[in-house]
């Protein structure tokens, strides 16, 4: 398969697991109340569900790896800055430090 394939084929996945989880978020929310109006215990009003909303399978090794490579093709300084930006938020997962890192360089 060709990498326009393969993407729209995780796009796919992406949108009907994420459907999926949103009718079993939504079911499941029905559920405990149901259960609650049975057994008599009064469930909070802020009471949800929260299933994640995104599936999304990124291959952070060819990511990676296009990226050096871009680093090597185009020997821009701007660009070389935004490219490692896009690293940072590709390997670090905190928040904080993501900001830390981008400011820095």
């Amino acid at each position: 398969m060709s990498g326009v394939a393969l993407q729209t084929e995780r796009q796919l996945l992406n949108a009907k697991l994420s459907d999926i989880a949103d009718s079993l978020e939504e079911t499941e929310t029905k559920m405990w109340r149901m259960w609650s109006d049975w057994s008599g215990i009064n469930l909070p009003e802020d009471f949800a569900i929260d299933y994640i909303d995104t599936f999304d399978i990124r291959d952070q090794h060819s990511e990676l790896e296009l990226l050096r490579k871009a680093l090597e093709t185009v020997p821009h300084d701007s660009f070389a800055e935004n490219v490692h930006k896009q690293i940072v938020d590709l390997v670090v997962d905190d928040p904080v430090e993501q900001t830390a890192l981008k400011e820095s360089i």
